[in-house]
């Protein structure tokens, strides 16, 4: 989860037992974007972010082919609190990191 998501999310998400990592859990809630992208890699871990700026990320290391975790962009303000907790633990049970190679996802679903 990037560092700006609502900790409630976060919260709620581990309540209903999804694996949830938060940049602060990580120790990393003020690596710049591209550095955040890149440890999520690393720990091959789908990125949870408000942030517009990893739209742009994701799609410039897709034209580039370069691989990465996937991204599940949260659009700002369109879903409550339980609405997004709701549909990440929909597309937590319904998928698998194997299918998360390069993806972006838009919310709300």
């Amino acid at each position: 989860m990037d560092a700006h998501l609502k900790g409630a999310v976060s919260r709620g998400l581990a309540l209903k037992g999804v694996d949830v990592l938060t940049a602060q859990d990580d120790g990393n809630d003020s690596l710049e974007d591209g550095l955040l992208r890149l440890r999520a890699t690393e720990l091959n871990r789908i990125l949870v972010t408000q942030d517009e700026d990893f739209i742009g990320i994701a799609k410039r290391l897709t034209e580039e082919r370069i691989p990465f975790t996937g991204v599940i962009y949260l659009h700002q303000n369109r879903l409550s609190i339980g609405e997004l907790i709701h549909q990440l633990e929909v597309v937590a049970g319904a998928s698998d990191m194997a299918e998360w190679s390069s993806r972006l996802l838009y919310l709300p679903i």
